[in-house]
């Protein structure tokens, strides 16, 4: 282990903890984005993830349908479907959204279809207000990808769950307690409130979907780990050291380019000028966590 590596403070490793905790319960989904050199982006279950695990909020720009009809994206999510056509509303993920945009698509009235599915998209009425939650619709084994059915054309796919508003299911207690747990990590700054952006210069990046606090924990850099010498040729742009020894061959990195997380997507600056030093935000720690060495993002006032 590098000689220079922080340990973990304690109330920092009770955080991790709680998040593995909370992963464990089925309150909080332990998921890797991985691309795949066919279908791109996908994501794919890092652990074990138990039925009816809320996965996440399909988060996105809302418009309506009529303004939508001859887009390209291809994981608009229906919001609200009337009687009036021209008050048809979507969830648009192509400029902003959340983990949920790379998750694939596929047709469930076909036996293979039905096979591959395992989570479902679900309307609640949550105070008042229209949400499009994904949930586990099985046991999702570890290693395995996340499909289910957009439902985008509604003549092409049945789609008599999206209802209006006042017939969408009221979220039950328990569901709604899991949702206020996130809140509240988030406000301790436990857990961090993230969108995820397509940006038409630099590709996908990362933005805050709220205020985050400094020192907040954001991720653990997630990937592959291989040699140095072994992807010094790499055309990977994110690259991240894990280990650096005095032994050049014994040097390890950290390659996202195959399987990673949303730590992936955040945009690397110069922070050794002014201006790459002004926009800097968060910092990546290597710490020693039982004896491992972990690479962690953290929010950082500059």
């Amino acid at each position: 282990m590098h000689s220079t590596f922080n340990v973990l403070h304690k109330e920092d490793k009770e955080t991790m903890e709680l998040c593995t905790t909370v992963q464990q319960r089925g309150q909080c989904p332990p998921l890797l984005v991985v691309f795949d050199s066919h279908e791109g982006f996908t994501v794919q279950a890092d652990g074990n993830i138990k039925d009816m695990t809320f996965i996440a909020e399909f988060a996105g720009d809302v418009d309506f349908l009529e303004n939508r009809a001859n887009d390209d994206c291809d994981c608009l999510m229906t919001l609200l479907w009337t009687a009036d056509t021209s008050q048809r509303l979507v969830i648009c993920p192509n400029k902003r959204g959340t983990i949920s945009r790379f998750m694939s698509g596929i047709n469930k009235h076909t036996p293979n279809g039905k096979k591959k599915q395992n989570f479902k998209f679900v309307h609640y009425d949550i105070d008042g207000e229209s949400h499009v939650l994904l949930v586990a619709c099985r046991d999702i084994a570890c290693d395995e990808k996340l499909y289910c059915d957009y439902n985008g054309k509604e003549n092409a796919y049945p789609a008599h769950h999206f209802l209006q508003l006042n017939t969408n299911e009221v979220l039950h207690k328990e569901d709604k307690e899991t949702m206020e747990l996130c809140r509240t990590m988030q406000q301790r700054g436990q857990c961090r409130p993230l969108l995820v952006l397509f940006d038409s210069r630099e590709g996908f990046t990362v933005q805050a979907d709220a205020n985050i606090k400094d020192m907040t924990f954001i991720a653990e850099f997630a990937g592959d780990v291989n040699y140095l010498e072994n992807r010094e040729n790499d055309d990977c742009d994110c690259l991240m050291t894990l280990l650096w020894t005095a032994d050049p061959s014994q040097w390890l990195v950290i390659c996202p380019d195959k399987h990673g997380n949303i730590s992936r997507f955040m945009s690397g600056i110069n922070n050794h000028t002014p201006d790459g030093k002004k926009k800097q935000n968060f910092k990546f720690v290597h710490y020693d966590i039982d004896g491992e060495s972990h690479v962690l993002l953290v929010a950082c006032l500059i």
